[in-house]
């Protein structure tokens, strides 16, 4: 049930009438800005990125930073960075970073179908004014709290004297996402009785 892009920039400009006197593309740079610390910060989602090994090529190009990189599978087996902090297991087969390129040892001696998957964290897309309906990144669940975080990045440029209000709605929904992110305690039922085989 997210909001479109513009549908955000209306809200914003309702909800804080000061922000109509900027220009879009100032709001999406602060949105931008707000969605990039989210997702460094309490919305981590993970993402894989599947691609072919070609023989003999040991380097792949990667569009994300490889900091963002939290697993590697090459051929069904899951290989880890080179001289990974905490690892004094040699490692006959492993990967590492080169000009923002995964690297693959030993490299490949042959072509293998999706024989690749990167595990990542998700970075979010970067909104321009030609993306007005296009939905952010972010859980859509909670894309009014890129309303209210923008307000307040807003506020900050015209020393709002609601500002207050504003962090205190963003504050608020932040708790609400942080604990919808909780993981649900299962508990396990116990045969006590002798009714299950």
């Amino acid at each position: 049930m997210g909001m479109s892009l513009q549908q955000i920039l209306d809200e914003i400009k309702e909800r804080y009438p000061a922000a109509q006197s900027l220009a879009d593309s100032s709001i999406i740079r602060k949105i931008n800005n707000l969605q990039a610390e989210l997702f460094r910060t309490i919305h981590k989602p993970i993402v894989s990125d599947t691609r072919d090994i070609i023989a003999n090529t040991f380097e792949y190009a990667i569009s994300y930073s490889p900091s963002k990189i939290t697993g590697v599978i090459v051929d069904g087996t899951e290989i880890y960075e080179r001289n990974a902090k905490g690892s004094d297991v040699p490692q006959s087969h492993f990967y590492y970073f080169a000009e923002n390129k995964l690297c693959l040892y030993p490299t490949p001696p042959e072509d293998i179908s999706d024989g690749m998957t990167v595990f990542h964290f998700q970075e979010p897309y970067i909104l321009s004014t030609g993306d007005t309906g296009r939905l952010p990144d972010f859980d859509p669940d909670f894309h009014m709290m890129l309303v209210y975080g923008t307000i307040v990045s807003i506020t900050e440029v015209f020393r709002g004297d609601m500002r207050d209000a504003f962090v205190s709605s963003y504050n608020d929904l932040e708790r609400e996402f942080l604990k919808a992110q909780e993981k649900a305690e299962y508990h396990v039922i116990q045969d006590v009785w002798g009714v299950f085989p």
